[in-house]
C-alpha cells in the first residue's frame, strides 16, 4: 500500500488516539485557525520560546490534522520538533515519545514505499529504534507505557522487520509483569498470544491462549483462537511463514 487514501484513513484514526489534544482553553484562545496557525508558525524556528506542553502539543495536533493548509510534507517535520518540544518541558510524557517513534516509522514507510522520492526519509527507521530505546529505559518500570511503545512496534515486525518480534514481545512481557489492572492484563496476553500466532509457532500461541484464559475464564477471543488452533484451522490472512 502506498502513500494513499488507506493509509492515511490509518493514519487519522492512530493520531486521533495517540497525539490527544491540548487543553480546550488554548482551542478557545485561538479562535480561528489562521490565527492557530501564525500562533505556531511564529514559534516554530525559535521552540524554547514555547514554554508549556499544551501549547506545544496543540501546535503538534494544529499541523498533524490540518496539514492541507501546506501543499508538502513541512507540517509533519513540524509536528516532530514541537512534539520533541513537549518531550523537552515534560520528559514524562510517554505518548509523545511514541509519536516521535510513530512518526518516524511513518516516515521510513514512504521511503520504503517511494525511494526516489521520499530518499531523505531513509534512516526514519533507524531513528524510530533509537527513540524507542529511550523511551524503553525511561519507563522501564511503567507498565501502560511499555504497553503502548510495544503496540507502536508491533506492526514494524509484522509488515517490514521480523527481528523486531521478540522485543514486541518483551515489552508485553515487561508491561503484563508491572500491570495490576486486569483489562490490561487479559489485552497483553492476547497481544502476546496474537504474535505467537502470527509468526507460525501454533504451541506457543496455545498456551498463551489459555494464559489468558486463567486470567479471563470467558474470554470469547481467546477462546476462538484456540478452537482455531486445536482443530488446525488458520483464518488470519496470511501466515508468517507464507512471506
Amino acid at each position: 500500500m502506498g502513500w494513499g487514501s488507506a493509509y492515511k484513513i490509518t493514519v487519522l484514526l492512530w493520531a486521533a488516539a495517540t497525539l490527544g489534544h491540548a487543553d480546550s482553553a488554548r482551542a478557545q484562545d485561538f479562535g480561528e485557525l489562521e490565527r492557530t496557525k501564525n500562533w505556531c508558525e511564529a514559534r516554530v524556528d525559535r521552540l524554547q520560546s514555547v514554554r508549556r506542553e499544551s501549547d506545544a502539543l496543540e501546535c503538534a495536533n494544529f499541523y498533524f490534522f490540518h496539514q492541507q493548509l501546506e501543499s508538502d510534507l513541512t507540517p509533519f517535520a513540524k509536528v516532530l520538533a514541537y512534539t520533541q518540544r513537549a518531550i523537552e518541558i515534560n520528559p514524562a510524557n510517554y505518548d509523545a515519545y511514541n509519536t516521535v517513534v510513530w512518526l518516524k516509522y511513518s516516515h521510513w514507510v514512504m521511503y520504503h514505499e517511494n525511494p526516489a522520492t521520499f530518499a531523505h526519509f531513509k534512516d526514519g527507521l533507524e531513528v524510530a529504534y533509537q527513540w524507542a530505546d529511550i523511551a524503553e529505559q525511561r519507563f522501564y518500570h511503567h507498565a501502560l507505557a511499555l504497553k503502548k511503545l510495544g503496540d507502536q512496534l508491533n506492526p514494524i515486525w509484522y509488515h517490514y522487520d521480523p527481528s523486531l518480534k521478540e522485543r514486541v514481545l518483551r515489552l508485553y512481557t515487561r508491561s503484563e509483569s508491572l500491570s495490576r489492572d486486569k483489562d490490561l492484563i487479559v489485552r497483553l496476553r492476547l497481544n502476546i498470544s496474537h504474535i505467537h500466532r502470527l509468526s507460525g509457532d501454533r504451541e506457543a500461541a496455545k498456551r498463551s491462549y489459555l494464559w489468558v484464559l486463567e486470567a479471563d475464564p470467558g474470554n470469547k477471543i481467546a477462546q476462538k483462537f484456540l478452537r482455531e488452533l486445536e482443530s488446525g484451522v488458520q483464518e488470519y490472512a496470511r501466515s508468517y511463514a507464507k512471506r
